[in-house]
């Protein structure tokens, strides 16, 4: 770069100074200045006030001493590598720490005027906790020639309080020496490193907040640091484990290798996938089963790269899960034993009721045989004997006188009233019209002779029934049923009418009796006729179901189905 200046009159008639500096070269690097320099610069008068370099709008205040001018002069020549810094503050000062010059930018910084610093000792705005290391950088200026002296201090502020600054200073060599050094102000690092600091402290109380072991590695896989969970879990402390490869920790010992995978932390970005290994504490001996996990941390601030690694302890849980698939097992097993049970014991009890069924239905039918025999021996035994003897008195009253018929026509008179009892009697344990004409005409038989006794006018429909498809079972038990719920109708309903329908839905055979009478709420009671009725409808794998409001009558509904076949 060029730089140059030409002397110039103030308005107070004093001659300015304007350096002319002619600087060719290049910096290598912060500490070596490498190049040729030719410096040029006239001699500057005896009180010397401001001097403007054009580019860096630096202003410099001379000191009135005249035994400061070649010092002040020589700064540029010797250490000119200070002013190839940022926009910082510059000073320079003797051996005696006393500030020879000062830039616009170090006055800003310590708010104070250049003609308030030219001049005052350095050490008047060191604190005195800092006077101790200020001194010490003072040393080191004195003892060192063209190597640059760093230190971090305070200053003091003139509005109070401290200004963290860098010294940088530049002892130049020979004749009365100065140190032109430069200000870095601090304040924006030490932000943002107290900043850090906390980002810091709240990472690792996080990772100290973590309930399983963790562990903080180089690219080595040597351990940094652990959390105090690992402490904890492994029984150990963290200077026994610093050091140490993951492989060969003394705590635990990984008896999977792990060490390629967990080196791929350093090759992909990202998490790697969890690995299950086997591992066996030290203090214990105890074989654990371990899921590793790790990711990599990519810290700007941080020299080399290093990785989280994480070991979750899933001993406890793979035992809890192999004692849960035990029992597991167990309920299954038990459960299939008892599945196994539960149908050997239906199997049995759908026998013993197939049983009972063939046995109710062999007890219905040989009560029915019983009563097709007891009637027939009443209608044709008792019938014949009593209408013989009826026969018999009817010719004895032709014989006897006029005065003795009135003994006999009461006498025939209760021989036919017998012979009507026996005769009903006969059609109720077996209606001749059911095995001679057929179920509907014995019902409209019954419907019959049930009004004539009664008083009850029952309205018989029948729809679409096909009697070739019914068995003599189906037939007796239906007329059964449907005798038994009309003496119902008579015996509690109160009322004249009554209404019986018989009809086929395909292979289903349905009666049903209803009447408008007094009718109940809830279940109907389980009386013997009841009970009949289900026990005839259940022997030919059919269903009885009882309706009935209270005030809106009863209607009892009955479901065969047809069962095609010979007697």
């Amino acid at each position: 770069m060029c730089q140059e200046g030409v002397a110039q009159r103030n308005n107070d008639g004093q001659v300015g100074h304007r350096s002319r500096l002619a600087i060719s070269g290049r910096l290598s690097g912060p500490n070596k200045v490498n190049g040729n320099y030719t410096i040029r610069a006239s001699s500057p008068p005896v009180r010397a006030q401001a001097a403007t370099v054009r580019g860096t709008d630096r202003q410099f205040v001379g000191t009135p001493a005249a035994s400061a001018r070649p010092q002040a002069d020589g700064v540029h020549r010797d250490a000119p590598e200070v002013y190839a810094f940022g926009p910082v503050g510059f000073i320079t000062f003797d051996q005696s720490a006393r500030i020879l010059e000062v830039d616009r930018a170090a006055c800003e910084m310590l708010e104070l005027k250049p003609t308030q610093l030219v001049g005052l000792p350095l050490t008047t705005l060191v604190p005195l906790s800092r006077l101790t290391d200020f001194l010490d950088h003072l040393r080191r200026c004195r003892s060192m020639s063209g190597e640059r002296v760093t230190s971090e201090l305070e200053f003091l502020k003139a509005s109070g309080g401290t200004l963290p600054v860098e010294l940088v200073s530049v002892p130049t060599a020979g004749g009365a020496r100065v140190f032109p050094t430069a200000i870095l102000d601090l304040t924006d690092r030490r932000k943002a490193e107290r900043a850090s600091r906390v980002a810091r402290e709240v990472a690792e109380s996080i990772v100290e907040s973590v309930p399983h072991p963790l562990l903080h590695v180089d690219r080595h896989l040597t351990v940094i640091r652990v959390n105090a969970a690992f402490c904890q879990k492994f029984r150990t402390n963290a200077l026994e484990v610093v050091g140490h490869p993951l492989p060969k920790l003394p705590c635990v010992q990984m008896q999977t290798d792990v060490t390629s995978v967990l080196k791929k932390l350093f090759v992909v970005s990202g998490p790697i996938e969890e690995v299950a290994v086997t591992a066996r504490e030290t203090a214990s001996g105890r074989e654990l089963q371990l899921v590793v996990s790790g990711r990599r941390l990519d810290c700007p601030h941080q020299s080399g790269a290093s990785a989280i690694i994480s070991l979750r302890d899933i001993t406890a849980q793979l035992a809890a899960e192999a004692k849960t698939a035990h029992l597991l097992a167990e309920i299954k097993a038990n459960s299939m034993a008892l599945e196994t049970a539960v149908r050997v014991r239906t199997a049995e009890l759908a026998a013993a009721h197939d049983m009972l069924r063939d046995l109710s239905a062999k007890l219905v039918e040989a009560q029915e045989l019983e009563r097709r025999h007891i009637a027939r021996e009443l209608h044709d035994d008792v019938g014949q004997e009593l209408t013989a003897v009826k026969m018999s008195l009817n010719n004895a009253r032709a014989k006897l006188p006029k005065g003795a018929a009135p003994v006999l026509d009461e006498a025939i008179d209760s021989v036919g009233g017998l012979l009507d009892k026996i005769r009903r009697m006969a059609f109720e344990l077996r209606p001749p019209a059911l095995d001679d004409i057929g179920l509907v005409a014995a019902l409209r038989n019954q419907v019959t002779h049930f009004g004539a006794r009664t008083g009850v006018k029952v309205e018989f429909k029948e729809e679409g029934l096909d009697e070739a498809q019914l068995r003599s079972a189906h037939k007796t038990a239906l007329f059964r049923i449907a005798q038994e719920a009309l003496t119902n109708v008579a015996r509690h309903a109160g009322v004249r009418k009554a209404r019986l329908h018989l009809r086929q839905c395909g292979a289903l055979v349905i009666l049903e009796v209803t009447d408008g009478g007094k009718g109940f709420e809830g279940s109907p009671q389980t009386t013997l006729g009841l009970a009949g009725m289900r026990e005839r409808a259940a022997s030919l794998n059919g269903q009885v179901h009882v309706y009935s409001k209270r005030g809106k009558g009863t209607r009892v509904e009955v479901k065969l189905p047809i069962q095609p076949g010979k007697d």
